[in-house]
Formats: structure tokens, C-alpha cells, sequence
């Protein structure tokens, strides 16, 4: 019998997928309206608010996985950073990495916006920073839930094993 434990985690990690797919459609349905050789405020700051909101449900995801695997969240005032860093090891007798090197470079553009997004008026966002992100955010969704699928494959390994 599987894991109370991780069946729970799994059924919430399942939750934020779909927000996290929401987020997505929001942004494919929201950029057939728009010209982006010449975005006005207002769009940028829809933009803006859609990579919060995905970077947002990623970080969720990973912070459930640190609280329910490795028992703690990262503390400190780089506990963001820390928690990406730490889903990328490989944690003998814990866990299996949670993701690859290459996405967790990814994701970090995405953290390093919602900071600035958090921090900046909404006139002062590029548009030249911020549409590499959106473009790239649906397949970055397909390799995030493919990451998470594969850790929960190999955990049952281990576990079950």
C-alpha cells in the first residue's frame, strides 16, 4: 500500500497543476489580443501578473515537497534561491532530486522577475525581459510536471523498493 504521506502530497501537488494550467490558458487566450511590438502598460502588467502566478505555483509545489520529504523549508533571507538549489541535489537515503540542473537554471529567471515584479512600479517593467519568459512559459510547464512526475516515480521506487 502506497504512502498516506505521499498520496497526500501527490493529490495537492495535483491541485496546483491545475492552476498552474490555468495560468497557462489565461496567457494563451490573453495574447491573441495583444500586439507585442507594442505592449501598453496595462498588458505588461497582465503579463507581468501571469509569470508571478506561474513562478508562484511552481515555488508551492517545491516548498510542499520540501516540507512533506525533507521535513523543513530553507530559512533565511535566500530561502527562495536555496529552495530551488536544494530540489536539484540528489539527497542519498531522503530523496531523489526533484529537478534537473537545466530547468532549476530556468526557473531561476522566473523567481528573479517575480522579485522585480514584487518590487518595481508597473511603467518601469521591459517588455524585453519579460516576453522571453511568457513565450517560454508553456513548455516550461510541460518540463516542470514532467520533473515532478519522474521524482514521484523514482520515490516510489526507492520507497516501495
Amino acid at each position: 500500500m502506497k504512502d498516506t504521506r505521499l498520496s497526500i502530497l501527490q493529490a495537492e501537488i495535483g491541485g496546483e497543476f491545475d492552476s498552474f494550467d490555468d495560468v497557462v490558458t489565461e496567457w494563451e487566450n490573453f495574447k491573441t489580443g495583444i500586439d507585442e511590438n507594442n505592449l501598453q502598460s496595462s498588458e505588461l502588467r497582465v503579463i507581468g501578473s501571469i509569470l508571478h502566478d506561474a513562478y508562484t505555483c511552481i515555488e508551492k509545489i517545491l516548498a510542499k515537497i520540501a516540507m512533506a520529504i525533507d521535513g523543513e523549508l530553507p530559512s533565511g533571507g535566500a530561502w527562495h534561491s536555496d529552495l530551488l538549489d536544494r530540489m536539484s541535489l540528489d539527497i542519498p537515503e531522503i530523496r531523489p532530486r526533484v529537478i534537473n540542473a537545466e530547468l532549476k537554471d530556468q526557473l531561476y529567471d522566473y523567481m528573479r522577475f517575480r522579485h522585480v515584479f514584487r518590487n518595481v512600479y508597473g511603467p518601469k517593467l521591459k517588455p524585453n525581459k519579460m516576453l522571453p519568459l511568457i513565450h517560454s512559459l508553456p513548455q516550461l510547464f510541460l518540463d516542470f510536471k514532467d520533473e515532478i512526475n519522474k521524482f514521484f516515480q523514482n520515490l516510489e521506487t526507492i520507497t516501495s523498493g
